[in-house]
């Protein structure tokens, strides 16, 4: 099943309304902060940043507290990246108000992750998204980007940074545009008037100011925070696609927990192909112990459907009980579609290769019968459980040498497929 999503914090932060003015005590404890505290942003305390701090010391305490703890579990790793990034270090605390710190967050627009990154920025920075995984969910990769799109959009607008996190919520096009209407660059007096930006930005700079008053020092504002250990976690690099259950048992884990750990995992497998994939702190030795061991059937393999004439998205999507949104995104194509006979498409869900409970005696495996030899080159043909890593080891080669003689760009490989072997 795809891995589950929840609503982003930012959706709902938004849409709650603040107090006209902020109290006396708020003005002075703000005050005293920003006399004591260090920051790397030109953090501002005028009466819109203070309704804010007043809300969150009111009816947000609760899931700002929440979000503070969640987040001791990220920002030591978030400050190390942003540092080698040359950004300023305070912006490790934007995902307060963009997801709570929480990787699975979704917003109504479809931004995910804990830095809520839109689709075509995750393309601009490199970020995968296919049908197995969302790398805007992953946080080492994801703050990657978001450190990299900071800093395009610190350069954009010359280091005013009100502009460009206005730009990191509403897009850079629509501030520019904004400066260019009402004729100023100071983001204060644009947002004045409700002509210019959006209110999700007028009130999102505000937010994320007072968001970092209160974080750099949380018991000046009544908070008692319980923190987390920062993340920490091993990675082995899988061969080719594997049931997450089968990683679970070998690492005394749940899938749940696994989850936890790879939460760019859409689906109970990893993607095909090598992947990197995190584990509990102290057991890659003994996973990757097993996956030296494991017999190919172990390794999941994705069933293929050659486009007969006449067949559509639709209609080979209902004869594997699956949806042509799924079958699109998988195959990377649009849902309309046209289809040419002859075409190779690869089935969501349609999965073989047994959990790691079965016994390998009862698992299909890659035999030399499948092959027909002609001097020193094999032809074999693909059966049900084959990977490429399964056949590499039955023949002695590596795997990018079978990509290379057959002219494969990826690992997927389809049931009757037939492959040359070159021995050597």
């Amino acid at each position: 099943s795809e891995s589950k999503t929840e609503p982003a914090a930012i959706d709902a932060l938004l849409a709650v309304a603040t107090f006209p003015r902020a109290t006396a005590k708020t003005e002075t404890n703000v005050a005293s902060e920003m006399r004591a505290a260090a920051y790397d942003l030109p953090v501002i305390s005028n009466d819109k940043v203070l309704s804010y701090v007043e809300l969150f010391q009111g009816t947000l305490r609760p899931y700002l507290a929440d979000a503070l703890a969640r987040g001791s579990r990220y920002l030591p790793r978030i400050r190390e990246i942003f540092q080698k990034n040359d950004i300023p270090l305070d912006l490790a605390y934007v995902p307060l108000v963009e997801s709570a710190f929480k990787n699975s967050a979704l917003s109504r627009v479809k931004a995910r992750g804990m830095w809520q990154i839109m689709l075509p920025t995750a393309g601009d920075y490199g970020l995968k998204f296919n049908w197995f995984i969302d790398e805007r969910a992953d946080f080492e990769k994801s703050t990657e980007a978001a450190a990299k799109h900071f800093k395009m959009l610190g350069k954009m607008f010359d280091g005013d940074w009100n502009l460009a996190l206005a730009a990191y919520n509403v897009g850079q096009g629509k501030v520019l545009t904004a400066m260019k209407r009402s004729k100023t660059t100071d983001y204060w007096k644009m947002t004045e008037s409700t002509r210019y930006l959006p209110r999700d930005t007028r009130a999102y700079v505000p937010m994320i100011w007072a968001s970092i008053i209160i974080a750099k020092n949380p018991e000046q504002f009544g908070f008692d925070v319980v923190t987390e250990e920062p993340l920490a976690y091993d990675t082995v690099t899988v061969p080719d696609a594997i049931r997450l259950d089968t990683v679970a048992e070998w690492a005394g884990t749940t899938v749940d927990g696994l989850r936890d750990l790879n939460p760019e995992l859409r689906r109970l497998t990893t993607p095909m192909g090598v992947h990197d994939l995190h584990l509990p702190k102290g057991t890659k030795a003994v996973v990757e112990e097993k996956l030296a061991a494991a017999d190919p059937s172990l390794f999941a393999s994705f069933v293929s459907h050659t486009v007969k004439g006449g067949e559509t998205m639709a209609s080979i999507a209902r004869r594997y009980k699956t949806t042509t949104t799924e079958l699109a995104e998988m195959n990377q194509v649009r849902r309309t579609a046209r289809l040419r006979p002859g075409q190779k498409l690869y089935v969501p869900g349609a999965i073989t290769g047994p959990s790691a409970r079965t016994s390998a005696a009862t698992a299909p495996t890659a035999t030399a019968s499948s092959a027909k030899s002609d001097g020193d080159t094999v032809v074999y043909r693909v059966k049900p459980g084959d990977t490429l890593f399964g056949i590499a080891r039955q023949f002695d080669v590596t795997i990018d040498e079978i990509k290379r003689w057959n002219n494969l760009t990826g690992s997927a490989i389809g049931i009757g497929d037939r492959l040359t072997i070159r021995r050597h």
